[in-house]
């Protein structure tokens, strides 16, 4: 894989919760909303169970097929060995011989604060963030499904951020 010179390289940790049928996943709606507001300034690195059709005609974004969960709750306890690979692959050949999970990228955008991601990223990338999850009354990390399990390390997760996004249906009418 060559290196995109034109853009600003990012690679995306997705929270994908419907591995039984990904194309029904609110994330991507949520990322090619991001992505289209945002332009092509950027190239988009995003990991997948399989690839998308709402990405799929975009010339920005790559969609890369690892082993992921796809589970709600398995997406914030486990930290797939291909992540890991892909954020360190900064210091590894681009050769494909050598690592079919290489990319190059300059800044991680995530959408887990679950996953500590700091000690995989090297400290001049910065780690910015997207969470819908925990904040507010009615959001799924309060309700009886997660029972704030999480919620420690989500915060962990934020605070090794520059920025965290957060955004809830509460806080829209809120803000109107």
């Amino acid at each position: 894989m060559q290196t995109v010179n034109n853009y600003r390289n990012v690679l995306v940790i997705p929270n994908i919760t419907n591995s039984k049928n990904p194309e029904m996943d609110s994330f991507f709606d949520v990322l090619n909303q991001q992505i289209t507001n945002l332009g092509n300034d950027f190239f988009w690195y995003v990991p997948v169970i399989k690839p998308v059709k709402i990405l799929s005609d975009k010339p920005n974004v790559k969609q890369i097929p690892i082993n992921l969960s796809g589970n709600m709750f398995h997406m914030r306890v486990s930290f797939p060995i291909d992540m890991i690979k892909l954020l360190q692959s900064f210091t590894l050949s681009p050769n494909k011989k050598t690592n079919d999970l290489w990319v190059d990228y300059d800044i991680v955008y995530s959408h887990l604060p679950d996953w500590n991601i700091r000690r995989f990223v090297p400290n001049h990338k910065p780690i910015i963030g997207y969470s819908h999850w925990w904040e507010m009354e009615i959001c799924n990390g309060k309700s009886n499904l997660n029972n704030y399990l999480n919620f420690e390390r989500e915060v962990l997760g934020a605070l090794q951020m520059r920025i965290l996004y957060v955004n809830t249906n509460t806080q829209k009418k809120t803000n109107n």
